[in-house]
């Protein structure tokens, strides 16, 4: 079988594999697989759904109901799809396809796993899950990891701070970060406005308490109570099941926001256009403190200005580049709304804020990261 799966591949020919990301993700089809086309015969194994035109194949897996079925029915389906592309290289997504890699190279192929987040902590951050046996499975995960990265050929991650925590589980490793292409970028002079409370605010991402949907709340009502005005601000995303409810009984009580819905991949830089100013209020759980949300860098592109939690990497990010505002939401003394006021009533920080965004994204942009990555496959294919 081994033989007979060496001699049986295209070698210019890449898969990659997700059962779990949506069909249009950011970091998997518009950065990756996107930009490897133009160097490799790309294939996709994903979920169907809703997506953005492509330049490589996709090979789609059905919609299903559960996590169960999705693990049962889901990961044989792409083991068999991805295989029968006859790809050298297999690229997988998620860790609950990691334990394919040895038998996928027992087939001939290289496998390269990506780690787009710290699965030790965020395992055991699942709402459905018991403390008990969330404690437990984060330690189960931790031993899954330990023994099925070293099995492949090489392992990717998302953010820098990831190397800490994977130090040691495989020698060939890379951070390759999922930050926007450079011509996708554009300096946006907002037009003037009479004042703060004119400027147009908004939230993009997955709407849940661990993001920083309820302190928006907060911070709506404390900027009114400050100044006497109103601010709109309205919310694109998927709104977590658990914190439906609560989310629509605050809507509710508070008419200066608003629920826009669902914001697909390549609507995005549209949709952010109109905006001057852009929330990442991530709590400060394990898995938020050294990570790098992706609408950050969205925010950057589109000339919005963002308003961040002081979590220690986002607080490096933008305090380095002087492009935007951190707060203290954990703070009694009104979780950033002076600061917020006194900084930005002048219409000239705001513009040297969005053109500091985009002088970061010129240092830090997709085709630096396409080039590490396309260095790791070349060594692979090698």
């Amino acid at each position: 079988m081994i033989i007979r799966g060496i001699n049986n591949v295209n070698r210019n020919s890449v898969c990659h594999v997700s059962t779990v990301h949506d069909p249009d993700d950011t970091r998997i089809v518009i950065r990756e697989c996107s930009s490897l086309s133009g160097d490799y015969h790309v294939h996709l194994v994903c979920r169907s759904g809703h997506s953005v035109e492509v330049s490589f194949e996709r090979h789609l897996l059905p919609v299903v109901s559960s996590r169960i079925k999705r693990v049962i029915m889901l990961i044989p389906l792409a083991l068999i799809k991805a295989y029968r592309t006859k790809a050298f290289v297999i690229h997988l997504h998620d860790p609950e396809l990691y334990f394919l890699s040895p038998l996928l190279k027992l087939c001939g192929r290289r496998v390269i796993l990506d780690i787009h987040e710290n699965y030790n902590v965020t395992i055991s951050k699942k709402k459905y899950l018991k403390r008990g046996y969330a404690v437990l499975l984060e330690w189960v995960m931790k031993l899954y990891l330990r023994f099925t990265l070293p099995t492949a050929n090489a392992i990717i991650l998302a953010w820098p701070a990831l190397e800490d925590v994977f130090l040691g589980y495989n020698p060939k490793r890379i951070v390759v970060r999922n930050l926007p292409r450079l011509e996708e970028t554009h300096r946006t002079i907002k037009p003037g406005r009479e004042s703060l409370s004119d400027r147009k605010f908004v939230y993009l991402g997955l709407i849940n308490e661990a993001r920083g949907a309820l302190k928006l709340f907060e911070w709506v009502d404390l900027y009114r109570k400050r100044t006497g005005n109103t601010l709109r601000i309205d919310f694109y995303g998927k709104i977590a099941k658990e914190f439906e409810p609560k989310f629509t009984d605050c809507i509710e009580k508070c008419p200066s926001v608003h629920y826009n819905g669902i914001v697909r991949s390549s609507e995005v830089e549209s949709v952010l256009d109109k905006y001057d100013f852009g929330f990442v209020f991530f709590s400060n759980i394990r898995n938020h403190l050294y990570s790098e949300p992706n609408k950050l860098f969205e925010y950057y592109r589109s000339g919005v200005v963002p308003i961040c939690s002081n979590l220690p990497r986002m607080n490096e990010i933008i305090g380095d580049s002087q492009s935007g505002l951190v707060v203290n939401l954990s703070s009694s003394l009104g979780i950033g709304i002076d600061e917020f006021i006194n900084l930005f009533s002048n219409e000239n920080n705001i513009n040297e804020h969005i053109q500091n965004g985009y002088n970061y994204l010129l240092n830090n942009n997709w085709q630096k990261e396409y080039e590490k990555l396309k260095k790791l496959y070349d060594e692979i294919l090698d």
